[in-house]
């Protein structure tokens, strides 16, 4: 269910608009070209500074490169100088398994005191292998560590990071900009936004790009060629997914972060309180109308809800659950129309047995039955078969009733409009050992009074279902008196 929610999750965001982030993100990446002119990795350092000189008129760097070679302590320093001087370089760390818990693998010193900030990249796989979510704060010991497109977020606007609680989620805050997480501390991205303006690295490096190209932008560098695992599954739309480089990724959820519009998932009692609230609309449609119209109006109701869910998600980023609700309405409205098919179907199968057994002992005539007695004998079997009713006395006298069906045979018969040969009553918690029965009155005996034929059943019986045994008993009746 999970999976298939994800999916409905990944069209939506979709449809959402693409992030207003008042920055111009654009992305340097070392592909295939890249490393056939430099040769394998890892390069020295000395071209990574040479690099960064052509980002100079840049607003921000976010350098996607993890150094943990070692290196001439020559080049160390010059990479570490020219971040230094540009003053708007982040650059990048990662988080390893320490003793059950997390660390911090920084740049190298020089690096990692001339850079502006530092971020982790850690990514993380939902449920189905893709990523759709970024974590911008981890918890490592007692502090919290920036993603790096987070400190990269705070670089360019200024402004401290906070964390607080926010109802159902976490509200993250860099200054007085909002992004809502989820408990998870977890981040929704959106992909809407396409990708980025792309510059192969080495092109930027033998000056082939112009400079001036980045002036006022946020530029994010990284590596791109096959090999390097800096490549993320994201999805596209739905069911479709798109292999991506970490560049674009760390661009992506930049974006993001800048524009703060990021949507919310509803609490689960909520969404299971609305999955049980279509469920049950859903089977009472099934139960009280025809199944053609049933169907429709449940169809209809299903539409509007997808609607408002759609509505909900595009304008106020409300993101409700759509496949449970969905899968519970069909599979409730399923179940009841089924059950309502079986219970007619049951008293379609005793109408027929009634018609057709009174049909076949007017042919045969006393010859086969020579009484009522033996003739409900005979037949009761399938009866009861189909509807679980009993024949607890075929010919019974009054005083040989159960006293509550006395009791109740008594008030029918003493109304005004009650007939001289009795009544059919049925009596609810009759005891022991049928809490529902019913007696028809079959025939007249002379010392006796009425007879009754008694019936009892456990659980609920329809009264479409004990009229056709109670019609079925008296039309039987009727052929042995006459």
């Amino acid at each position: 269910m999970e999976r298939l929610e994800r999916q409905a999750f990944d069209w939506r965001m979709s449809l959402l608009p693409p992030p207003e982030t008042g920055a111009d993100i654009v992305v340097v990446h070392a592909g295939e070209e890249t490393f056939a002119q430099l040769g394998e990795w890892p390069w020295p350092r000395e071209v990574h500074a040479r690099l960064l000189a052509k980002l100079g008129h840049a607003d921000l760097v976010l350098l996607d490169v993890l150094f943990p070679e070692r290196s001439d302590p020559g080049d160390d320093r010059m990479l570490a100088a020219v971040a230094g001087a540009m003053g708007s370089v982040v650059t990048a760390a990662h988080m390893v398994p320490d003793d059950g818990g997390m660390r911090v693998l920084p740049p190298y010193q020089d690096l990692r005191e001339a850079a502006s900030a530092v971020g982790v990249t850690n990514v993380d796989e939902d449920i189905d292998g893709l990523i759709r979510y970024a974590v911008p704060l981890r918890r490592v010991g007692k502090e919290y560590v920036p993603s790096l497109p987070l400190a990269g977020a705070a670089r360019l606007l200024q402004a401290p990071l906070g964390l607080e609680g926010n109802g159902d989620g976490l509200r993250l805050t860099i200054g007085d900009h909002t992004v809502p997480l989820d408990r998870q501390g977890r981040m929704w991205i959106n992909f809407s936004s396409g990708p980025p303006a792309a510059y192969e690295y080495g092109r930027v490096l033998d000056g082939r790009v112009e400079p001036e190209t980045f002036k006022g932008k946020v530029v994010v560098v990284g590596m791109g060629a096959s090999g390097l695992e800096d490549f993320h599954v994201v999805p596209d739309g739905g069911v479709d997914s798109q292999v991506i480089p970490g560049t674009r990724f760390n661009a992506e959820v930049l974006s993001t972060l800048l524009d703060g519009r990021v949507p919310g998932r509803i609490s689960p009692l909520l969404a299971a309180g609305m999955t049980l609230a279509l469920s049950l609309a859903a089977a009472l449609l099934a139960l009280w109308r025809r199944p053609l119209p049933g169907a429709l109006v449940a169809g209809g109701v299903l539409l509007l809800f997808a609607g408002a869910e759609v509505l909900a998600f595009t304008r106020w980023l409300v993101w409700a659950d759509m496949v449970a609700p969905a899968a519970g309405m069909a599979v409730a409205f399923t179940a009841a129309s089924l059950s309502r098919m079986h219970v007619m179907h049951r008293d379609w199968t005793l109408k027929t047995f009634s018609i057709t057994s009174l049909h076949d002992l007017q042919g045969q005539g006393l010859s086969a039955f020579p009484s009522l007695d033996a003739y409900l004998r005979a037949v009761w079997p399938e009866i009861q078969a189909n509807t679980r009713v009993q024949l607890v006395s075929p010919m019974a006298g009054e005083k040989e009733l159960p006293r509550p069906v006395r009791e109740a045979l008594r008030g029918a018969c003493s109304s005004p409009d009650a007939p001289e040969n009795g009544a059919t009553v049925m009596v609810q918690s009759a005891g022991q050992p049928f809490p529902s029965t019913m007696a028809v009155p079959v025939a007249e005996e002379h010392g006796k009074g009425t007879l009754y034929t008694l019936v009892g059943w456990k659980g609920r019986l329809a009264d479409e279902t004990a009229k056709t045994i109670a019609t079925t008993l008296l039309s039987a009746s009727w052929f042995f008196n006459a």
